[in-house]
């Protein structure tokens, strides 16, 4: 392999983490802003990215149920036992998550 090729694989190896981190993080952006939409619930692209990411507090109720779909998605994925064990205590971990950046009176009532 020329001294080129290596130089370009080692520049690819050390960057790759990153962008993957970065791809990691749109994805995430996406999957929320997709699931507030399914929902009716739209926050500004720099405001949603900025909760997402965890750069600022929830300002409002529509910022924090994307506080919520955010712990939401990290609950579901954040580990191997949640991601492949779909059981009612997570299912309930889940919904709590999901409304625990909201008032207490915006979560719908278990019943």
């Amino acid at each position: 392999m020329s001294t080129d090729a290596t130089s370009s694989a080692q520049l690819f190896a050390r960057q790759l983490p990153v962008l993957l981190e970065t791809l990691a993080l749109r994805a995430r952006i996406e999957s929320v802003r997709a699931s507030s939409a399914i929902e009716q619930v739209t926050v500004p692209d720099a405001r949603l990215r900025a909760v997402v990411d965890r750069r600022s507090s929830p300002r409002n109720r529509s910022e924090a149920e994307v506080a919520g779909y955010r712990d939401g998605l990290d609950l579901v994925l954040g580990s191997p036992e949640t991601s492949s064990a779909m059981t009612t205590a997570l299912l309930l971990r889940l919904h709590d998550r999901l409304w625990a950046h909201t008032a207490a009176g915006w979560a719908p009532q278990r019943g």
